[in-house]
């Protein structure tokens, strides 16, 4: 049983548009980014096919057929048709669809490329100047972009803010958006992988300042490749964010929040931990450890399967030995799988590449591992609130109790816990827990969520 997407619905990197509109990231303040912006080629392709193949006499399927060119973007500009096989971009080869999204990826708008393709079997050369991929605009809010700086780059960062500012001269209360396990962005002008921009324009109408910052890697961000990223990389570009949404003249310093969903709510008070604030509130999340929280959730998970009890439980053990060799002993994936054979088809299931469990290196989990989670709530001041919805299948009530519990324990009646009805891991209203599906993209956030957040965080300031 594979279980790489367990919290994809924050990971899910969407490869079959290929469009290439790939991933983007930004920073806070007034001013307009220096950063770099990634661009959209305009083009929906497929594996080149034997009717093309056939039509231009090519040898070779190697490449990518156009079947479709996106209107006003750069390939209409460019002329390109549905029919060109696409074979290099800036001097890299494409192989096939995934290698052509990773190279569109990692373009940045105004500098010259090469662009080669085949059209009526002769190969094309074009010197091309791509613009970029548009900006999120909506006629209610302001929207910044920016980008902050962190030791292995700079980070795209998107405020969102009330159109015109706060009435009268304290500010706005704001919150920064902790998002998920995996590499999905946070900003888009039309996707919403994570739901990150749903949350931060009902956040935003609500009357707060909103802050997204990318993940090192993602979209216009520094810092990759995303996959490669460690656990420490992420949580220093959050608290970077934090520092500087602390000093924005549209912000009342003395109401600064965090939300964390999914992974990001155990990453919170870490975050917390290093840059203080006055309360921040989880979704989704893990609870107490990272292997508890996995075994817990395979077996939550697997019992919508068609899978025996008997198989449920072999499925949980090898998930438990498997992380104990890589977390507490700090085995590598491959490594493992040679010294305990009997772990092999786990292995083999589990981690793509011998390295990445849900498109991220295993060494991310291995300093997760060692993150002082139940530390860092049980010292910090400030209030909680920890909030999981009813039909969520990936992560349990008990877990979020307790981290309720810990905050209490010190600081008694600083947290709370409460449960959303009919409410999924991706912050949908769904009518079952069987509608929770892991990797469902979360671009309608359930309005409950929001207005939740925003009567808790009025009720603490």
């Amino acid at each position: 049983m594979k279980l790489r997407n367990i919290f994809s619905a924050c990971s899910k990197v969407l490869l079959s548009l290929a469009v290439a509109a790939v991933l983007l990231n930004t920073q806070v303040g007034a001013q307009e980014s220096e950063l770099a912006r990634r661009v959209s080629l305009g083009t929906k392709v497929q594996p080149v096919s034997n009717e093309i193949l056939e039509k231009q006499g090519l040898k070779s399927n190697r490449g990518v057929e156009i079947i479709e060119v996106v209107p006003g973007s750069n390939a209409e500009e460019l002329k390109l048709q549905a029919g060109d096989v696409l074979q290099s971009i800036a001097g890299k080869e494409i192989e096939d669809v995934q290698k052509f999204v990773a190279h569109v990826g990692s373009l940045r708008a105004g500098k010259p490329i090469e662009l080669k393709y085949y059209r009526d079997g002769k190969l094309v050369t074009q010197q091309v100047s791509l613009k970029e991929l548009a900006r999120e605009k909506v006629d209610d809010l302001d929207i910044v972009y920016g980008s902050v700086t962190t030791n292995i780059g700079n980070l795209r960062t998107v405020l969102t803010m009330p159109k015109g500012g706060a009435k009268g001269n304290a500010g706005a209360p704001a919150i920064l958006l902790l998002s998920g396990l995996g590499n999905a962005f946070v900003e888009h002008p039309s996707a919403d992988p994570t739901g990150m921009k749903s949350l931060a324009y009902g956040l935003a109408r609500k009357g707060f300042v909103v802050l997204r910052v990318e993940k090192p890697g993602c979209g216009d961000s520094e810092g990759g490749p995303s996959r490669d990223v460690d656990f420490q990389s992420v949580v220093s570009g959050y608290i970077a964010a934090l520092k500087q949404l602390k000093v924005h003249p549209r912000v009342d310093k003395e109401s600064i929040w965090l939300f964390g969903a999914s992974i990001g709510g155990i990453q919170a008070p870490l975050v917390a931990a290093a840059e203080p604030v006055k309360g921040f509130a989880v979704f989704g999340t893990m609870a107490p450890s990272w292997q508890e929280f996995l075994t817990d959730s395979t077996r939550r998970q697997l019992m919508n399967s068609p899978m025996t009890a008997a198989q449920i439980e072999t499925e949980v053990a090898a998930q438990a030995a498997g992380w104990n060799y890589i977390i507490r002993e700090k085995m590598v994936p491959d490594d493992l799988a040679v010294k305990h054979q009997d772990l092999m088809d786990w292995v083999d299931a589990t981690w793509a590449e011998g390295l990445y469990f849900s498109g991220i290196h295993y060494k991310f989990f291995q300093q997760l591992g060692k993150a002082e989670i139940a530390q860092s709530l049980e010292n910090f001041p400030g209030v909680v609130l920890s909030l999981w919805g009813e039909n969520d299948i990936v992560t349990s009530s008990s877990g979020h109790q307790w981290i309720a519990s810990v905050v209490n324990r010190k600081s008694p009646g600083k947290a709370s816990y409460e449960a959303l009805p009919n409410i999924d891991h991706n912050m949908r209203e769904v009518s079952a827990a069987s509608g929770s599906v892991p990797g469902a993209a979360a671009d309608n956030i359930a309005p409950v969520v929001i207005d939740k957040l925003d009567s808790w965080i009025r009720s603490k300031s």
